[in-house]
């Protein structure tokens, strides 16, 4: 089992054009001779790499997504590489609710219009450029870092949602004080396990436990504001394009995006400055001096 604002709303529809033209200085694209009614797609993980290659079932059309239940290796940290059973049904509630997934399937060996797999990523792409840019440039799709496309039903459960997972952790980057003084309004998402450790490190905080990832962001979509690492979740707080903060792994920056509502901390003295930023607009909205809506 997976245990797992108000700037752009959640609810928007998805469009199907992105806007921003893709930036150059990557590796070449896969050649796309035309586009075919009903293509398929095939991913082998890992969940966040595949939600960040979504936008390329926006870009070219609805069709069926075959996922390789194959763990293709052991990260540097000890946890799994690719996509599991376990995994592909956490993740298929939440892909065959958008629109441009028809059916989510096990990949049979089959061939597909579009074979989306990391492994045809370059390497040094992979870690010096935005990993769903990296992606959509291989398939000549447009990088759009505004734009949402994943829509859910908000789950309204807490203000704050936390999520941390064992990869990708700045260990210089503690949420003890923000606990200590917003802990009633916060919630921690992910697995047991993450949560214990969690709560080593920054303190008490309340255990929402989810079933499945679409039951995840529908709880981060009803949030005023996710907080994580690079991980699963905070790939689905940006495809949803919520208000964000993001602990980044400055080995591997190769999550951020440029958009009004999402911060990036890369050292303790970032997440004070934060903090203290958080701490005076809560203090102007409690005295009636803003409206956050």
């Amino acid at each position: 089992m997976f245990h797992k604002r108000r700037a752009i709303r959640t609810s928007r529809r998805i469009q199907l054009t992105p806007k921003i033209p893709p930036e150059t200085g990557m590796g070449a694209s896969v050649r796309v001779s035309h586009r075919v009614d009903n293509p398929s797609y095939k991913h082998s993980g890992d969940a966040g790499d595949l939600i960040y290659s979504l936008p390329i079932l926006v870009h070219y059309g609805a069709g069926p997504l075959h996922l390789n239940a194959c763990q293709i290796g052991v990260k540097s940290d000890g946890t799994k590489s690719g996509l599991s059973n376990d995994l592909i049904d956490a993740l298929r509630p939440l892909l065959e609710s958008q629109p441009y997934v028809t059916e989510v399937k096990l990949w049979d060996g089959c061939d597909v219009e579009y074979d989306i797999d990391i492994v045809r990523l370059d390497r040094n792409d992979y870690r010096r450029h935005n990993l769903s840019h990296v992606f959509l440039n291989k398939f000549s799709v447009p990088f759009d870092q505004l734009t949402p496309w994943i829509s859910v039903e908000p789950n309204k459960v807490a203000p704050i949602v936390f999520a941390r997972s064992p990869r990708y952790r700045n260990h210089t980057i503690l949420w003890r004080s923000f606990i200590r003084d917003n802990g009633s309004n916060c919630i921690f998402i992910g697995f047991p396990d993450e949560h214990a450790h969690f709560q080593r490190d920054c303190g008490n905080i309340t255990y929402y436990p989810t079933k499945d990832l679409l039951e995840v962001a529908r709880v981060i979509a009803g949030s005023e504001l996710f907080i994580g690492n690079q991980s699963a979740p905070y790939a689905i707080a940006e495809a949803m394009k919520v208000n964000t903060v993001q602990e980044v792994f400055t080995q591997c920056p190769n999550c951020k995006f440029t958009r009004p509502n999402a911060t990036y901390l890369e050292s303790a003295r970032d997440r004070m400055m934060f903090e203290r930023r958080y701490r005076l607009k809560k203090q102007e909205k409690n005295a009636g001096i803003i409206n956050d809506k």
